[in-house]
């Protein structure tokens, strides 16, 4: 499936965002998802030039938490697609994670 660089978002990190910031954080994954088609696309750990940041174990796990408390804020699912790989306590490599709209309750 070829996924639009539009439903991708690069983030750094996303420790303990304030309210109004994850309220902004989830609008922007709600939009993500309406021009991704339902599907969006979450890389941790990349600056927005594209480059890895190298993120610490802590940095990146509270990241991942973050992302997972915004998919269920904006109905959805997070999927972790590929996780970090970690060399000298800093992540070498980002996490990916894929955000989908929640299956519909029967």
């Amino acid at each position: 499936a070829v996924v639009s660089t539009q439903s991708t978002g690069y983030k750094l990190k996303l420790v303990n965002p304030n309210p109004s910031r994850l309220e902004h954080l989830v609008t922007q994954m709600k939009w993500r998802l309406r021009e991704g088609q339902g599907e969006a696309v979450y890389e941790i750990g990349v600056c927005d030039n594209g480059k890895l940041a190298g993120l610490c174990r802590y940095e990146m796990d509270a990241s991942i938490e973050t992302l997972k408390t915004m998919s269920k804020l904006a109905d959805a699912e997070c999927i972790v697609l590929k996780e970090f790989s970690v060399l000298d306590n800093k992540a070498v490599s980002p996490s990916t994670l894929h955000i989908t709209p929640a299956p519909k309750k029967a």
